[in-house]
């Protein structure tokens, strides 16, 4: 029904009160990469980033709780990005339950997107017509004859004026253009898919940006490792990174500790205080379960230099392109940290001393 009535220019999508997809179109599934067969169940929170899924999830309450359509301006993260788009959504009842239609584009076709949205709500409302009704035959009217024959008879003046017909929509014209619209939709994908990396690539190669950054200029290895390993935790979607520098004992000590949830001082004190450090080699516990709350524990070995850790809040699962982030960020440490070496610098030297020197 959605793929019949929607028109593939726009993303369209349809979630039901709790903030599950139902269905959607072909424009919406393009776009944010995951085939038809496999949305219906998933949420915001499973497929944007949480600060977007968040801004998400509060327009559609508003959506709820609005007496009419309600259009937006909100950001989205897919195929073609992290971007601006304006987003027209509106309230049915279908079999019971409340459903949340949205429908979006460019902010440029801002009118268009809610003229759409009008278009499709008028046709998802639209009362299906009753079985109609057999016509009862009237009795026959009879004339009498001599009121037939008095009558006068007359005539219309033939004229050569065209009669004005009434368009009649095609249906076969209708399924063309509609065809078209879905070959433009997969066009413009293949075009996206051949000119940008998926969003996990995205992430890594901000995720090295923010490393080259942090490396530019130089630096004694505690600020160099802290401000990477913040940059990092940041470009892969990490709640927290903690970095770990040679101790005396032989053993690590804590160096630095960066947290982006609003109740991690806590966790930074344990980090201080009580966390054991980490195993010198590449480890992945998406089942952790510490004490404070963090589920995934990312270690990434440095060599005789440290080791850093990248946390999570919720179980990650590491791709390929994060995995092999992680391997290019520890060998241009490890090389900061023998060019530190090399240059006869103290090779751990605390942030407030390299502010006095």
């Amino acid at each position: 029904m959605l793929r019949r009535m929607s028109n593939d220019r726009f993303a369209v999508s349809v979630k039901d009160a709790a903030g599950a997809y139902v269905r959607a179109n072909d424009a919406f599934t393009n776009l944010l990469g995951v085939s038809p067969a496999d949305l219906p169940g998933l949420t915001d929170e499973q497929v944007q980033p949480r600060d977007v899924a968040e801004t998400l999830v509060a327009n559609d309450r508003s959506a709820l709780s609005a007496s009419g359509s309600l259009l937006t301006e909100e950001r989205v993260f897919d195929r073609l990005g992290l971007r601006k788009v304006v987003a027209c959504r509106f309230v049915t009842e279908e079999d019971g339950r409340t459903l949340i239609w949205r429908v979006s584009g460019v902010p440029s076709l801002a009118t268009e997107v809610a003229a759409e949205a009008e278009r499709l709500r008028a046709a998802v409302m639209m009362p299906v017509p009753e079985d109609p009704v057999e016509a009862v035959p009237a009795e026959p009217v009879l004339v009498a004859e001599a009121v037939m024959a008095t009558a006068p008879i007359t005539v219309e003046p033939i004229t050569d004026e065209p009669i004005a017909a009434e368009p009649v929509r095609d249906p076969a014209l209708d399924d063309a253009m509609a065809r078209i619209g879905r070959l433009e939709a997969e066009l413009a994908e293949a075009r996206s898919e051949a000119a940008l990396p998926d969003p996990r690539t995205q992430a890594a190669l901000r995720a090295l940006a923010g490393l080259a950054e942090a490396l530019e200029h130089p630096m004694r290895v505690a600020p160099a490792f802290r401000a990477a390993a913040e940059r990092l935790a940041s470009a892969l979607g990490f709640d927290a990174a903690v970095s770990w520098r040679p101790a005396r004992d032989g053993g690590l000590a804590c160096s630095s500790v960066w947290t982006a949830i609003p109740d991690g001082r806590a966790f930074e004190d344990a980090c201080w205080r009580s966390r054991r450090a980490p195993f010198a080699e590449l480890t992945w516990n998406p089942d952790a379960a510490e004490p404070h709350g963090m589920r995934t524990v990312v270690t990434v070995p440095i060599g005789e230099a440290g080791a850093m850790e990248l946390l999570a809040v919720d179980r990650r699962e590491l791709e390929p392109e994060t995995l092999q982030t992680l391997d290019t960020a520890a060998r241009h440490l490890k090389l900061v940290a023998r060019l530190t070496e090399l240059a006869d610098l103290p090779r751990w030297a605390s942030i407030a001393g390299n502010a006095t020197t």
